[in-house]
Parts: C-alpha cells; sequence; structure tokens
C-alpha cells in the first residue's frame, strides 16, 4: 500500500532526484505534522524584515562592511586588503 501523503519522519531516504524510499509500517503511513512552530516563526521574521526595511538592512550591510570591515581589516597586520578603494556602492 503506496502513502496517501508524503513527508515528516516517514522517509527513509529522500533525495531531489525522485527517489523515496519509506519505512515500514506503520510510520510509512504516518507522514506527520506541519512545523507550526517554524511557519509562525517565519511569518514572524519576515514582518520584522519588512518593518525595518530591507533598503535599511542593506545600507546598514554595506556601512558595516564599509566602515567597520574594512577599519578593523587594516589593523590586523596578517591581513591583505586587495582593491581597498573598491567599497560597496549605497545605492
Amino acid at each position: 500500500m503506496e502513502p496517501f501523503f508524503s513527508g515528516g519522519s516517514m522517509n527513509d531516504v529522500f533525495h531531489t532526484q525522485g527517489l523515496i524510499t519509506y519505512l515500514e509500517p506503520p510510520e510509512k503511513l504516518e507522514p506527520g505534522t506541519l512545523n507550526i512552530a517554524g511557519i509562525y516563526g517565519l511569518k514572524a521574521a519576515i514582518e520584522y524584515l519588512n518593518q525595518i526595511g530591507m533598503k535599511n538592512i542593506q545600507n546598514y550591510e554595506k556601512a558595516l562592511c564599509n566602515y567597520y570591515a574594512f577599519k578593523k581589516s587594516k589593523k590586523i597586520k596578517v591581513i591583505f586588503l586587495y582593491n581597498e578603494s573598491k567599497k560597496i556602492n549605497s545605492n
């Protein structure tokens, strides 16, 4: 008997090329439940990032890289910066 639904902890082997091997019954017929906590967590993360604004996050990341990372890296003697003048544009 083939399972009606697939997922959860019923898979023994799962390859992206399409090969799926199931566990023995009864586990084979118990696809499990959705990751509800993960779904709500992802939703909260997306809402948080949208509230801040992706452009603001991108500009902050670029400023952090251009100012903090380059400045701190210069102080470490074993790090050589190539193309130091090639900073990340913030547009």
